[in-house]
């Protein structure tokens, strides 16, 4: 049974299980053009920073009641970031072609192919990012509505198969404490996952809450971001990466090899609820 819970948790979106059954993804139409563009596009890779350390101190906006709400900083950010209503210009380009422009032809290629891809996992043992699995995908929709939709973890439950329930323990304008309950076998196991939400960078964050010393999660450690990118009126690009530990006594090597196995079907989902607009179920 461990394997078994092994292989869903290590491909989590917002610490909810991936699709264990393969799913079809809804076509790329207007993202297939783009990107097939650009797949042979000899542009030398431009010069950005989609996932840079930052430093600044972000704001603290306050919930319904005055209380301000303990939002920290972005872990990361990227010079192509715009608020989610705004499209940053790099050029001729939008935020979202520049972006593209920075992955490599076969990235690119797989891209317009399949509507996601899996990039290389950050191997560098320092940093904000180290031992990430990254990923980018396409989204047909805006990015202000592709931003809405990923900002409600709590209805992960209708799309994501295995999660048993998602309940919003706090709420915030900018952020969401969700708690996650996963069937394996006869099984459940439980866990909370704070979300925090960036609209004025398109950017989605959350990490494994452990601030409740009477609440205990049945996973070690996860984190994880969604930077959101505007590439047309009805075309979001979205860069993904995540990192689990179950606290299983198992290598890391193990770990990574069944979250880049699953980490697809999980994608895959997800867009198809994106595509519909909220309305796919599992």
């Amino acid at each position: 049974m461990k394997n078994t819970l092994l292989f869903l948790l290590t491909g989590f979106l917002f610490a909810a299980p991936a699709l264990a059954d393969e799913v079809v993804a809804p076509p790329v139409t207007e993202a297939t053009g783009l990107m097939a563009a650009s797949v042979t596009d000899s542009t030398p890779q431009a010069e950005v920073e989609p996932a840079a350390e930052v430093s600044a101190e972000a704001a603290t906006p306050t919930d319904d009641d005055g209380f301000a709400s303990p939002r920290p900083a972005p872990k990361g950010s990227s010079k192509l970031a715009s608020a989610i209503s705004e499209t940053r210009r790099v050029d001729d380009l939008t935020e979202g072609e520049a972006f593209l422009k920075t992955l490599s032809p076969e990235l690119r290629k797989t891209l317009a192919e399949k509507g996601q891809a899996l990039m290389e996992e950050d191997q560098s043992k320092e940093g904000a990012y180290a031992g990430y699995i990254k990923a980018v995908a396409v989204f047909e929709g805006s990015k202000e509505r592709v931003f809405e939709l990923i900002t409600e973890p709590n209805k992960q439950v209708l799309y994501l198969p295995r999660l048993e329930t998602a309940e919003t323990i706090t709420a915030f304008p900018n952020g969401e404490l969700t708690q996650f309950s996963l069937g394996v076998l006869w099984s459940s196991y439980h866990f909370r996952v704070q979300h925090w939400y960036y609209p004025e960078a398109s950017r989605v964050e959350w990490h494994l809450s452990k601030t409740d010393p009477e609440w205990e999660n049945d996973i070690e450690d996860q984190e994880g971001y969604w930077q959101l990118y505007a590439a047309g009126p009805n075309l979001t690009i979205g860069e993904y990466g995540t990192y689990v530990n179950t606290g299983l006594a198992v290598p890391k090597s193990i770990q990574d090899f069944f979250a880049k196995k699953d980490i697809p079907g999980a994608l895959t989902a997800f867009r198809k609820y994106i595509s519909s607009d909220g309305a796919f179920r599992r």
